[in-house]
């Protein structure tokens, strides 16, 4: 799917494939880079193919349908400055070779959770409770600890975790699954952006200097009434849902922290 201010959501790349996930990652020039998977039921096993595209336009294929062991980008991916494909898988992180298999990358102080290029550049790798900042060759810029705080209620399906991570203009913005809940920690600061209410369940954010995209959906095992998105954008301290039904609770008070949290 893609979003645009005046058209709002619409199609754009549709899977053959039934049993299929698309997953992407910055790529020069505005372009993004995409992995298409599918599970092939014949050989019980898990096919990827890596395309390149500007967003609506058709994409290109780099590397062809291959078997799939590693669940390549399932964790998140990154291109390098070399032109080879790292990823997270947990609990390493590796590089993709050319024949699809693949190589540990660097040996991690905690196991790897997930992994995202900035706008910038650097790199974003994330663990259970932890999240580093880093150049292309792993050196260490920044480190957040204590992502994940108590619950006081029962978790959700899955359990108490952080699903997503970004960061942009030392903010580090967290989709924390376990609290239903996106966050912004600044500093020493952590604010509450959005929080949400059963079924909804927090699972991606994306930033640029601009705007916060926020994902959150209704996952939860047995449930056969479908997945519903809810996609919603801060930009400005105003928040503002984009796609889907109104769901959670908005406070002002969580805006004006926001504001405060900037100053």
């Amino acid at each position: 799917m893609s979003w645009e201010e005046e058209a709002g959501v619409s199609p754009w790349l549709v899977s053959s494939f039934p049993a299929s996930d698309w997953m992407m990652t910055p790529a020069p020039n505005g372009k993004v880079y995409l992995i298409e998977r599918y599970f092939d039921q014949a050989r019980q096993s898990h096919k990827v193919r890596l395309l390149i595209a500007s967003v609506g336009a058709t994409p290109e294929e780099l590397i062809p349908w291959f078997d799939d062991a590693h669940r390549f980008g399932e964790g998140g991916f990154a291109a390098m400055e070399d032109g080879r494909f790292l990823f997270a898988r947990y609990p390493n992180l590796y590089i993709l070779n050319e024949d699809g298999s693949a190589t540990v990358w660097q040996k991690w102080s905690t196991p790897v959770m997930g992994l995202r290029k900035n706008q910038d550049g650097s790199l974003l790798i994330r663990g259970e409770s932890e999240a580093w900042l880093t150049t292309d060759d792993g050196t260490i810029l920044k480190r957040w600890s204590g992502l994940l705080q108590k619950l006081t209620s029962e978790p959700p399906f899955m359990g108490n975790r952080v699903f997503d991570a970004d960061y942009v203009n030392d903010s580090l913005w967290i989709a924390y699954w376990g609290k239903r809940r996106f966050e912004v920690i600044r500093g020493s600061t952590r604010t509450v952006v959005k929080s949400f209410k059963e079924p909804w369940l927090p699972h991606a954010v994306a930033v640029d200097s601009k705007s916060a995209f926020m994902l959150a959906s209704t996952i939860s095992p047995g449930d056969d009434s479908g997945i519903r998105p809810n996609l919603w954008r801060i930009k400005d301290d105003s928040l503002e849902l984009l796609w889907g039904e109104h769901s959670g609770s908005d406070s002002d008070s969580i805006l004006d922290d926001l504001k405060h949290s900037d100053q």
